[in-house]
């Protein structure tokens, strides 16, 4: 068993996949009855590695063909002028449970209101249609991303990290000293923790693909409100005048007692220097006249 982690690599990279996995352990027996395991595994290796990358190479293939189903998030938004908000909610609720999803969100203001709602990709472009039942719509958006890629690479993943897993918990099994125990539940932890993640991301884009995802705002037309239309109130628009002009009658006048605080003695002041310096007495005229001299 000191020999074991050779033995797990090996066994891990040949159990990629099941249809050439028959072969490569006929192959991989017939040449370690002979050998080492460790020249075993030099010469394992690149045969290993081949067959991991082939795998790819043919899930990537199968993805970019029609031979495989799409995977999409569908995602849509809308804004809708209705006549009244009153009801909608029950109405929205009618219109979901029909394509069997559920409101995910949803927000109230005066005259408008904001809904998010899940619905099962199969039905996402029937409920995108139906939606124009609830008033006029303005303008509307669909958003497709197409994550096939992904979506079967995760698969991949999983499907390896699983292999490996079973492969860890036999050689675990097998172990007869404490430091190939140690070594073997090491690597079986850190496999499982990243299966664990790796199927964590699986089903959260599962739960994107599919249910699909419409956001729709719902709003009262311009000067609408559920009582009626908002006309203009003259009195209040009056009052609002008055106001203004107030204020601007006080800053008027807290400027005009500005400039007489402080703006006439500021342009005494200057007329004195100018008549000391310049002016009849001319201090510095008469300095730079004896200068002249």
């Amino acid at each position: 068993m000191k020999k074991i982690i050779p033995v797990i690599a090996i066994a891990a990279a040949l159990c990629f996949t099941t249809s050439c996995g028959k072969k490569n352990t006929s192959d991989y027996s017939d040449v370690c009855q002979s050998a080492s395991f460790d020249e075993c595994f030099e010469m394992e290796q690149p045969m290993a590695m081949k067959s991991e990358r082939a795998m790819s190479s043919n899930r990537m293939n199968d993805a970019a063909s029609s031979s495989v189903e799409r995977k999409l998030i569908l995602n849509g938004s809308a804004r809708i002028e209705t006549k009244s908000l009153k009801g909608l909610s029950e109405k929205v609720e009618e219109w979901v449970k029909k394509y069997g999803g559920y409101i995910s969100s949803s927000d109230s203001w005066e005259s408008a209101t904001s809904v998010t709602v899940r619905i099962p990709s199969k039905h996402f472009y029937e409920a995108m249609n139906a939606a124009s039942g609830f008033g006029k719509i303005i303008n509307h958006s669909i958003n497709t991303n197409d994550v096939t890629d992904t979506y079967y690479d995760l698969e991949t993943r999983i499907e390896t990290k699983k292999i490996l897993r079973d492969k860890l918990q036999g050689y675990l099994k097998q172990a007869t000293n404490l430091k190939d125990m140690l070594e073997v539940e090491r690597q079986l932890n850190e496999v499982q923790t990243e299966l664990e993640s790796i199927e964590g991301r699986m089903k959260r884009l599962s739960g994107q693909i599919d249910y699909s995802t419409i956001t729709i705002e719902f709003f009262l037309p311009t000067g609408q409100t559920e009582t009626g239309y908002d006309y203009p109130d003259y009195g209040e628009g009056f009052r609002e005048f008055k106001l203004n002009v107030l204020y601007f009658l006080k800053a008027l006048v807290f400027g005009i007692i500005y400039i007489i605080v402080y703006g006439i003695p500021l342009a005494a002041l200057a007329l004195l220097l100018f008549w000391l310096l310049f002016g009849k007495v001319g201090i510095i005229r008469k300095l730079f006249n004896k200068l002249k001299k």
